[in-house]
C-alpha cells in the first residue's frame, strides 16, 4: 500500500512538470516568473518570445540597447525532479554564435561547455563610453563559468582574440590575444592571464579576483618596435616608461 502511494506521488509529480513544461514561454516570462519573485536583469529587453517553457526562443534579446541575437533554450526534465533548474541553450547573430549548457541551484548560475565566436564589438556595451572601436573575432572555450549572486565564483577556460584590432585615432594590430582563467579550489581566488606574440604592442596582464569579489590587474605593455614614436606618444597617457620601455599600471576594485 505504501509502495502504491510512493509511486502515485511520484507520478503526480511528473505530470505536474509536464503540464508547466508545456506553458507557453510568453506567459511564463510575464505572469510566472515576477511571481515567484525573479527580477530580471535591467539592461536586458525580451521581445518576440514564442515556445513553451520546455522549448522555446526570443527572437529579440537586447543588452543595454545593443541586439544580442536569437536565443534558443531547451529545458532539462530530469533535474527538476530534484528541484535544479538546467537547460541547453544559444544564442545566435550574424557577428557569431554562443552555446552552452546552464543551471541554476538557488543564487549559483553555472554555465558548462560555453563555446562560440563572436565579434569584439559585441562586448562593448559592457563598457560604456568606451573610446575606441575593436575588430577581429574572439573564440570563446569556457569549461565552466559559475556565479555565486552575480558574482564570479569560477572559471575555467579560455578566450582567443584572432586578429586583435583596436582603433582611436589609427588602428593597431595586436596580433592574436590569449585570455585564461583558472581558478584555486581551495580558497576561490581566480587568476586571469592576458598575453600576445604579434602584433605592434607586447601584452601581459594578470587578473585576480578573490573569492569576496575583490580584484586587481596588473598590466604591462610595450611597444615592439622601440622606434614606433606614434605608439610610444599615445601609450604615454597611461603612464610613463621605465627604462626598458614598458608602461606598468594596475587597477583594482571589488565586483
Amino acid at each position: 500500500m505504501k509502495k502504491g502511494i510512493r509511486w502515485g506521488g511520484i507520478f503526480v509529480v511528473i505530470y505536474i512538470l509536464a503540464l508547466l513544461i508545456q506553458l507557453p514561454a510568453k506567459f511564463s516570462y510575464e505572469k510566472i516568473v515576477p511571481a515567484v519573485g525573479i527580477v530580471p536583469n535591467p539592461n536586458l529587453t525580451v521581445q518576440s518570445i514564442s515556445g513553451t517553457l520546455w522549448r522555446g526562443e526570443v527572437a529579440d534579446l537586447q543588452y543595454r540597447q545593443q541586439p544580442l541575437g536569437l536565443l534558443k533554450w531547451n529545458l532539462n526534465l530530469l533535474p527538476l525532479l530534484i528541484g535544479e533548474l538546467s537547460s541547453s541553450w544559444s544564442v545566435e547573430h550574424a557577428a557569431g554564435l554562443l552555446q552552452g549548457d546552464v543551471s541554476v541551484d538557488g543564487e549559483i548560475i553555472t554555465l558548462n561547455e560555453l563555446q562560440g565566436k563572436l565579434h569584439p564589438s559585441m562586448l562593448l556595451p559592457l563598457f560604456p563610453f568606451t573610446p575606441f572601436t575593436v575588430d577581429g573575432m574572439l573564440t570563446i572555450d569556457m569549461k565552466k563559468l559559475q556565479l555565486t549572486g552575480n558574482r564570479p565564483s569560477l572559471l575555467l577556460g579560455k578566450v582567443e582574440w584572432q586578429q586583435a584590432q583596436v582603433t582611436m585615432t589609427e588602428p593597431l594590430d595586436l596580433g592574436n590575444v590569449d585570455l585564461i582563467f583558472d581558478t584555486n579550489q581551495e580558497n576561490g581566488e581566480i587568476t586571469g592571464q592576458v598575453t600576445n606574440l604579434e602584433g605592434a604592442l607586447e601584452i601581459s596582464s594578470k587578473i585576480i579576483i578573490q573569492a569576496d569579489g575583490s580584484y586587481q590587474i596588473e598590466t604591462s605593455l610595450k611597444p615592439r618596435n622601440s622606434r614606433d614614436q606614434q605608439l610610444t606618444n599615445m601609450l604615454s597617457i597611461l603612464g610613463k616608461p621605465d627604462r626598458s620601455g614598458v608602461i606598468r599600471f594596475s587597477q583594482n576594485g571589488k565586483i
